[in-house]
């Protein structure tokens, strides 16, 4: 709850969302927002799955997939591996 509330809602989106509303739509900066909270919804859906199921059904079905993974259930695919960041 912490993590969620303080350090991404209070900070780190707060952030992201300046990136996103300044600069231009190809923008290598804009698209490595984007590709942080995409990241950052994969993670936290997946994380939530056990607890949350059906909203995080609802929320991974409404995501853009890679190959090879389940697009209908969360739970079918596996949990989050650490990115070494």
């Amino acid at each position: 709850h912490n993590f969620c509330v303080v350090d991404l809602s209070n900070f780190y989106l707060d952030v992201l969302k300046d990136r996103l509303y300044v600069e231009r739509a190809g923008s290598a900066t804009r698209r490595a927002a984007q590709s942080a909270m995409f990241l950052m919804l994969d993670g936290i859906t997946r994380l939530l799955a056990p607890i949350l199921a059906f909203t995080s059904d609802e929320i991974w079905r409404s995501m853009p997939h890679r190959a090879g993974e389940n697009a209908e259930h969360v739970l079918y695919n596996d949990m989050p591996e650490p990115t070494g960041v």
